[in-house]
């Protein structure tokens, strides 16, 4: 009897949040449900991180301190590594 089991992929969340109390949250939360979670509080590490290893998701915070996270969006979608990684826009 020949038997396929599904293969678990782990999606990997790329988490950009400038207040750290709502950074563990958000890092306790998806940690627990088994993703791979890496988080930034800056838009360089932001930029370090995707370019070595692509997310499959990006979790932002819309009101960053040095810049907002739209200009973020807009350049991560003009980027042709990073367009096709979806964005959701944390409002907090």
């Amino acid at each position: 009897m020949f038997c396929i089991s599904p293969i678990k992929t782990q999606a990997s969340i790329l988490i950009v949040k400038d207040k750290p109390e709502q950074m563990e949250q958000c890092l306790r939360v998806l940690s627990a449900l088994e993703y791979s979670v890496q988080s930034t509080n800056n838009i360089p590490m932001l930029i370090m991180l995707v370019r070595t290893k692509l997310p499959s998701l990006i979790l932002i915070n819309i009101d960053l301190s040095e810049i907002d996270g739209i200009e973020v969006y807009y350049y991560l979608k003009a980027e042709r590594q990073t367009s096709k990684i979806p964005i959701v826009f944390l409002i907090t």
